[in-house]
């Protein structure tokens, strides 16, 4: 009975949000694109035969919000949102998950499919205590063996050549799977969560001299949209080498264990131009201390040190993993960012957020528990999913593009400029202000200091010594948005366009 009433509540919630689809032929496009948003494919012809008998009926509204709740339930679309997330955090995407979503998988796999398919707390990604796995039975299959802190099924000593998928799970041989579960108490350390898995952990491969800070990284660009462009290029197949020449270069002389054992070490992360970022990185890091190609069963204090983009200085004393995954979720940088990624993946990237929009989104995102399927039927609902998107303009173009550009300057203004004006002002979101004297300053000190009317001859932002530089073309782009007025994205100019008397 309760899951009836869950269910019922879910439908009831549902054709509220459908209850304006428009006209027939409105409302069958908008039943398309909820099908290919959620599933990836369009509705089937009997799903389209029973949809033109819910319009003779008029009863649209209850067949869409009937059909978005059986979508949710749909492996179609638990694996198309377990893309997204893989996307995310740049992994491998494994498509035997597909092919036999519930028979098996690594952890990873396994915990984002379970937090998708049972609409649970979208920080359950960081905060989940307890993990299930699967195995094959032994026998005429590979045997396998089980590290309880690597969250993984790993092949048993010996075991040089495996069947293939197919083989594994072909129709007249198919082993019975064999699930294991563990959980860890409240009090350990210990996290069952995505960037604790042996798939994160090897996606972001731990060094010597890096001590964790790709996984820190990571953890600030997936979880705080902290872009934390490297200073270190991605490491290849040298490994290691490659971020010593970079850390150190004209010093090949020095092998890494000299470094290792001197204080050359120290120099890593102190220069001036890497500051900006390990001041972040380094506390974060050392969080992931104890833990190198498996989840360690001992806990490394350390901190979540950043800037927020309301200006406050955050420093949060973690003991643990536990602690950091705690912390991350109660950040209102933590709630903006994962309601962009879901913005984006389910309106699109394309389509401009302004600040009071997405204070919007959150507060609905949080009275919604944080749950995918009930934010993805609310992300649904809105005008800008509905709405078939029309011709963009010259200058919609241009505004969408200088911000994007833009972007590049919000991530170091943000959280590293001391000047709290210049921390607070987002330049992506656009009109800049509703007094046209202060979009007129705004927009003059960025002419200013892009050194416009000189073609950038004499441009002080970005910073010579900073490590992302503007490129001929986005000077161009954003010369141009300045020079048509920095039209805002409905396309009217903020100020008056260079020329206008």
């Amino acid at each position: 009975m309760k899951a009836l009433r869950m269910f019922l509540s879910s439908v009831v919630f549902s054709v509220s949000l459908f209850a304006s689809a428009g006209t027939p032929a409105q409302t069958e496009t908008y039943f398309f694109k909820i099908s290919k948003s959620l599933r990836g494919i369009p509705p089937t012809m009997e799903e389209r035969e029973a949809f033109a008998q819910a319009v003779q009926a008029g009863t649209t509204e209850a067949f869409l919000a009937q059909k978005t709740q059986e979508y949710f339930a749909d492996n179609k679309f638990t694996f198309k949102l377990k893309q997204k997330v893989d996307e995310l955090l740049k992994l491998r995407q494994q498509t035997e998950f597909d092919k036999a979503p519930n028979q098996t998988g690594t952890a990873y796999d396994l915990l984002v499919s379970d937090i998708i398919q049972k609409n649970s707390s979208w920080d359950q990604l960081l905060l989940a205590k307890s993990y299930r796995y699967m195995t094959l039975p032994p026998g005429d299959f590979p045997s396998f063996s089980y590290d309880q802190d690597a969250f993984f099924m790993i092949p048993s000593q010996g075991d040089t050549s495996y069947p293939s998928f197919e083989e594994y799970f072909s129709p007249e041989k198919t082993p019975k799977v064999i699930e294991h579960s563990v959980t860890f108490t409240p009090d350990d350390q210990r996290v069952a969560g995505i960037v604790t898995t042996p798939r994160f952990f090897g996606r972001y491969v731990n060094t010597a001299l890096n001590k964790n800070r790709r996984r820190a990284a990571a953890v600030f660009r997936v979880f705080l949209c902290d872009s934390m462009a490297p200073s270190v290029p991605a490491a290849d197949n040298q490994g290691e080498k490659q971020d010593f020449d970079t850390i150190f270069p004209g010093h090949s002389s020095y092998a890494e264990e000299d470094i290792r054992r001197n204080t050359l070490a120290d120099v890593h992360g102190q220069l001036m131009d890497c500051k900006a970022c390990h001041y972040k990185l380094d506390p974060l890091g050392q969080v992931f201390g104890f833990s190198a190609a498996t989840l360690s069963p001992m806990a490394a204090p350390g901190a979540l040190a950043f800037k927020g983009q309301d200006g406050r200085d955050v420093s949060i004393p973690l003991r643990g993993l536990g602690d950091m995954a705690q912390a991350l979720t109660q950040q209102p940088e933590y709630l903006k960012c994962q309601v962009r990624h879901f913005w984006r993946w389910y309106i699109g990237k394309d389509v401009p957020v302004s600040r009071h929009k997405e204070q919007e989104l959150v507060r609905k995102f949080e009275d919604l528990g944080r749950k995918p399927h009930d934010f993805i039927s609310y992300l649904v609902s809105l005008p800008e999913f509905k709405e078939r998107p029309l011709a963009l303009t010259e200058d919609q173009l241009l505004a969408r593009r200088a911000v994007s550009i833009m972007k590049n300057c919000n991530d170091c203004h943000q959280s590293q400029d001391k000047d709290p004006d210049m921390r607070n002002w987002d330049l992506t979101d656009l009109p800049y202000s509703q007094d046209p004297d202060e979009r007129k300053d705004a927009i003059r000190l960025l002419r200013k200091n892009l050194d416009i009317d000189h073609d950038g001859a004499g441009k002080k932002m970005p910073p010579k010594d900073s490590l992302w530089k503007l490129s001929q073309d986005d000077f161009n782009i954003l010369r141009d948005w300045l020079n048509h007025g920095a039209p805002d994205f409905e396309g009217k100019p903020q100020v008056p366009p260079k020329g206008t008397p």
